[in-house]
């Protein structure tokens, strides 16, 4: 749904934050699952502090709806650990999009958040994703099967209750 296409019936008034790119929220709280702000276009503008208050409205007005962060974070483990607190301490996000192509080490750090949620990227909708997210390992299986696997059974403890993203693409490469 793009950003001016908003079902006829949404009448929800928004606050004074509303110019903002998740002025969206409002008109749609009636029929989204979850809202999943990507983070780069706020720091991009310089509003990482602009982030912050939508997140806080939708906790406050719409707690059933989570809020996942994207941001597709992983790291070394000092700085996967700042990264966790800037999504989880800072942002107060529900859940994160995490990158494991580092390692699944580089994500452990996200681990020490129980109670939030993280979207391990296997494979992406975009079609360069192809470049490394097919190519065969393990007998022919994809890359990002692989990946999969590995959240599902890894030492790192990814077989918690977790959010798993393992999406095929629609473009075949």
């Amino acid at each position: 749904m793009g950003h001016n296409e908003f079902p006829g019936h949404a009448t929800t008034p928004c606050p004074a934050w509303a110019s903002t790119p998740m002025s969206t929220v409002c008109p749609l709280t009636d029929v989204v699952c979850a809202f999943k702000p990507q983070v780069a276009y706020f720091a991009a503008a310089s509003a990482e502090a602009q982030l912050e208050a939508p997140i806080g409205h939708i906790h406050r007005n719409y707690p059933r709806i989570p809020v996942i962060l994207d941001a597709k974070r992983g790291d070394i483990g000092a700085t996967a650990l700042q990264y966790a607190r800037e999504a989880f301490d800072r942002y107060r996000a529900d859940a994160l999009t995490v990158n494991p192509y580092m390692g699944f080490d580089s994500i452990a750090p996200f681990l020490g958040y129980p109670d939030h949620g993280l979207i391990v990227l296997c494979r992406t909708s975009n079609p360069g994703g192809s470049d490394l997210q097919n190519l065969p390992v393990d007998g022919g299986r994809k890359l990002y099967q692989h990946v999969a696997d590995l959240s599902r059974r890894s030492g790192t403890r990814m077989d918690r209750p977790r959010w798993l993203s393992a999406r095929p693409s629609t473009a075949t490469r």
